[in-house]
């Protein structure tokens, strides 16, 4: 069965990304000052990632790499959490040390999500169903092209929908975006 129902064109990628300090928002799809603001959503038929270690200890969060959590997204109806990340940006750094180690969004975000970290800039291939790709293509599918900076959470609904959030989030303003989107993820059809 094919996941997509058009394919980016990744050819011309284009992105600038740069660390970004903003507050946590959704990025607003073909937004014309490309300004991150809440509420907009797109629409992705495929996605990838790259992560380095997977945390099985209980009280710390199970990252996936890209082509494992991929994988496990298309037999199962949880929500798939992507975050883009460098080793350089500092804000990705400051989300994994206060946000990522809070014990209430480790349990939250092990128990209703996939969560898989990527960086673009790594060496790797990354696919999606038939296509192999690199981090920036990857990232560009993700973004829908968007620059969105670093660090950006990028949420796949079972329907495939995606919403970003880019920027640095802290403990408590994350564990609303989490709440919403699994409210989201569990509305009834229409409802949305």
């Amino acid at each position: 069965m094919k996941l997509f129902t058009h394919i980016l064109t990744i050819a011309s990628l284009g992105l600038f990304v740069a660390c970004s300090s903003h507050k946590g928002g959704e990025m607003t799809k073909n937004s014309p000052s490309g300004d991150a603001t809440k509420g907009a959503t797109a629409s992705l038929k495929t996605s990838p990632v790259l992560q380095d270690d997977k945390k099985d200890a209980e009280g710390e969060l199970k990252w996936y790499n890209w082509n494992e959590g991929y994988q496990m997204s298309l037999k199962s109806k949880k929500v798939v959490m992507v975050d883009l990340y460098t080793s350089w940006c500092v804000w990705c750094k400051r989300m994994d040390h206060d946000t990522y180690t809070n014990p209430d969004i480790i349990k939250y975000i092990n128990s209703k999500f996939i969560p898989i970290k990527l960086n673009p800039e790594a060496a790797g291939t990354y696919k999606v169903d038939s296509m192999s790709m690199s981090g920036a293509q990857l990232m560009g599918m993700l973004t829908n092209n968007q620059s969105t900076g670093y660090p950006t959470i990028v949420f796949i609904y079972p329907n495939r929908n995606i919403e970003l959030y880019p920027g640095y989030q802290d403990a408590k303003g994350f564990q609303s975006t989490l709440n919403a989107v699994v409210e989201k993820a569990n509305a009834k059809p229409g409802k949305e």
